[in-house]
């Protein structure tokens, strides 16, 4: 499943109204090693390894992370990294992204 993500709020809304189809959602804050997205109704971080998390807010004002369930590839989660990442280098063998 390759999902369109709106660089912003205002871009997905726009999109309702225009044809060619609409974004599955929005990138709601990029910091230096994270990328907060909304999706489908759901909240989502994408860390500085890359790995999609699901992100949930708890009754105690604290934050859960979990296996993200967004069904994509690991070229489509690459790319998307690729995309919005300044640059990146290799720690351990794993690579490292820097986004904002």
């Amino acid at each position: 499943m390759s999902l369109k993500i709106a660089e912003n709020e205002n871009q997905l809304i726009d999109s309702l109204f225009k044809t060619g189809g609409t974004f599955d959602g929005f990138i709601r804050k990029i910091g230096k090693r994270y990328i907060d997205i909304f999706v489908l109704g759901n909240e989502y971080r994408v860390n500085k390894y890359g790995v999609f998390c699901k992100k949930t807010l708890l009754d105690t004002g604290k934050t859960w992370f979990s296996y993200s369930d967004l069904d994509m590839s690991m070229r489509e989660e690459n790319d998307f990294c690729e995309k919005y990442a300044l640059d990146y280098e290799y720690k351990n063998h794993e690579r490292v992204y820097r986004f904002k």
